[in-house]
């Protein structure tokens, strides 16, 4: 449960800090603007904090419980087992977040496009 939604939002919040930087210092207006290493870090960690929160809250609440499945096809038996919660919150909460996270990325991206060729990577 946690790796996939932990890395990603983790991945994603330094993306977007880098592209918000460069949106401020080259993009945005025509004063000069500074932003340090450790303000981009500050604006970095809330995005993982609140991410490992959301994780953090779920397992507890929520956690994934053992799901017995048995399927009696004619003569065909499949027996497996899947984990599940209990609700659709936690698919729910991690599409809301992750999501918005994407579209401020696009908004982002999209302020960005008109950047000079020297900033492109």
């Amino acid at each position: 449960m946690w790796l996939v939604h932990w890395f990603s939002v983790f991945t994603l919040s330094f993306l977007l800090v880098k592209t918000y930087r460069m949106y401020k210092l080259v993009g945005s207006e025509l004063r000069v603007v500074t932003i340090t290493h450790t303000q981009a870090a500050r604006l970095t960690v809330p995005l993982i904090a609140f991410q490992s929160l959301i994780l953090l809250i779920f397992t507890f609440v929520d956690p994934k419980k053992q799901t017995e499945i048995i399927d009696n096809v004619g003569s065909d038996v499949t027996h497996r087992y899947i984990c599940s919660h209990d609700t659709d919150a936690f698919f729910a909460v991690m599409l809301i977040y992750e999501g918005g996270l994407i579209l401020v990325g696009c908004i982002l991206a999209f302020k960005t496009r008109h950047l000079r060729d020297e900033f492109n990577e």
